[in-house]
């Protein structure tokens, strides 16, 4: 399985543009903007995204601007592009894995392959990888028992494989 490199489109900085509407000569709203990366980086849990950091000011001219946003301990760099529509698009070089997609295909993979039904949770909803990272998940068979599991990045492009904890 393979984590992601983003490039998201969001229409949630529309205060973006009403803000420039309103106040044409003072640029956007920087506010409107830090509030949205979260939501178009990370959909199923904004909050995992903990800081959001841009230059200022913003202004009516910028197309483009880099942020730094901390998500799961890691500061990563994106860059939220602004149409005229007030769209915003947000992109990064990080690899992102979807830890709640890891935890429903480790959980399918652990039931087709033992013949007993677990459900997997991860600690985290996402994280920003590297190779050799290590996430921890945990495994549930419908009986209650336990098992903590290793999600181990083997490459550049968030393949990863799946170990019981040692």
């Amino acid at each position: 399985m393979a984590g992601f490199r983003l490039t998201l489109t969001t229409a949630l900085a529309a205060a973006l543009v009403a803000s420039s509407c309103s106040q044409p000569d003072s640029g956007f709203d920087m506010g409107s903007l830090v509030d949205a990366i979260p939501a178009a980086l990370v959909p199923d849990d904004p909050s995992s995204v903990t800081d959001v950091s841009c230059p200022e000011p913003l202004t009516s001219e910028a197309t483009s601007i880099r942020c730094a946003v901390t998500i799961t301990d890691r500061e990563v760099e994106v860059v939220a592009d602004i149409a005229g529509d007030g769209t915003v698009n947000v992109s990064t070089d990080a690899i992102l894995l979807d830890l709640l997609e890891v935890a429903v295909v480790a959980g399918e993979r652990l039931s087709a392959d033992l013949g007993v039904e677990s459900t997997v949770t991860c600690d985290d909803t996402v994280a920003v990888v590297v190779p050799n990272d290590t996430v921890g998940c945990t495994a549930t068979e419908n009986s209650g028992i336990e098992h903590r599991l290793v999600v181990t990045i083997v490459d550049d492009a968030g393949n990863w494989s799946l170990d019981l904890e040692r």
